[in-house]
């Protein structure tokens, strides 16, 4: 399957429906998330984010993970 981030609702319902690919889907999403990630990290914090060695990137990936985890397509609300 071809990630594509501008999709991540319909990766997930995918990775709920074929628990066999789930694990290379989710770490593909967050891949292709992570770049968003440091950005916003970098936005809240104000200062730069260190690939190799920084916690707050690691807080950041472990939310992002939590957030595939708990998503619901229910509780969506749209504007």
């Amino acid at each position: 399957m071809h990630i594509q981030p501008d999709k991540p609702e319909k990766i997930i319902e995918y990775m709920r429906k074929n628990e066999g690919e789930s694990d290379f889907l989710k770490n593909a999403l967050i891949e292709s998330y992570t770049p968003f990630i440091i950005g916003q990290i970098a936005k809240v914090t104000g200062r730069y984010v260190e690939i190799e060695n920084d916690e707050m990137l690691s807080i950041g990936l472990i939310a992002f993970n939590e957030a595939i985890a708990r998503y619901n397509p229910e509780k969506i609300h749209r504007l």
